[in-house]
């Protein structure tokens, strides 16, 4: 490893692994899993124009994983399919009355701590969400082959 201070990016790592399990700690109240939250809630701000293949790519997740989340979620009633007028072959996702519903339901546990945090560190949260936001385009640019340095 050419960085000396590797062990400082090391208690970082660790850092940041802490406090993801910390704000993660109320997925055990949610009604569905984590992956049919994260579709559902891209549906939802997609406003139905969403198909499968897009979910794939932008959420990076496999197909198979994808379809197989959608099937649940279609068999719960949350999403429902949309024909595509332009070709018969292909459709839409679209969220369901149950689906706003259940997003409603499970965000009021998993926001409790956002809230804590937007409460507890005032201004400086805004600032924090700002970085964060930084460094995800950051990282969708290195993951897409940006160079390191």
């Amino acid at each position: 490893m050419n960085d000396t201070n590797w062990k400082e990016m090391g208690e970082n790592i660790a850092l940041l692994h802490s406090f993801s399990r910390k704000v993660l700690a109320q997925h055990y109240l949610l009604t569905i899993t984590t992956n049919e939250l994260d579709i559902l809630t891209w549906i939802f701000f997609a406003k139905g124009k969403e198909t499968p293949i897009k979910i794939s790519q932008d959420l990076k997740l496999k197909k198979e994983s994808v379809s197989r989340t959608l099937k649940s979620l279609i068999e719960k009633g949350l999403v429902k399919k949309e024909l595509n007028n332009l070709d018969e072959r292909s459709y839409y996702l679209a969220i369901t009355e149950k689906g706003i519903e259940t997003l409603d339901e499970n965000y009021i546990y998993l926001m409790k701590p956002y809230y804590y945090l937007k409460r507890n560190m005032g201004d400086d949260y805004d600032l924090f969400i700002k970085q964060v936001a930084e460094a995800d385009k950051l990282l969708t640019h290195f993951n897409n082959g940006g160079t390191s340095e």
